[in-house]
């Protein structure tokens, strides 16, 4: 899918690389902060084993005023990660395909 690079550089706190070399993908976090964390940092060492580099977290905005009760008390924490290539010299397809590899890998733990 494309990256809708302009919106996504407006909406983070932190620098990222040029179009094409960086990804993106979304996280469902559990909301109790200490799973939270513990989930966050499995998937940065899952990353960062996977020869990508965490560039940042970004807290995904939602609206669960349409939602019933029992489905808001089950919803996730949602989150982008945005991740590059370790060394700099990946991007493109041969981006996508670490971070494929790392999301396969996230989910298998």
């Amino acid at each position: 899918m494309q990256v809708p690079d302009a919106f996504l550089r407006s909406a983070v706190d932190f620098t990222l690389p040029p179009a094409g070399s960086y990804a993106v993908g979304i996280a469902f976090l559990p909301r109790d902060a200490s799973a939270r964390d513990e989930a966050v940092d499995g998937i940065e060492k899952i990353c960062a084993a996977e020869g990508l580099a965490v560039l940042g977290w970004r807290s995904v905005p939602v609206d669960p005023s349409m939602i019933g009760s029992t489905a808001e008390k089950a919803m996730p924490e949602f989150r982008q990660l945005f991740v590059a290539d370790l060394a700099g010299e990946r991007s493109g397809i041969e981006l996508d395909r670490l971070a494929y590899v790392a999301r396969s890998a996230s989910n298998t733990r």
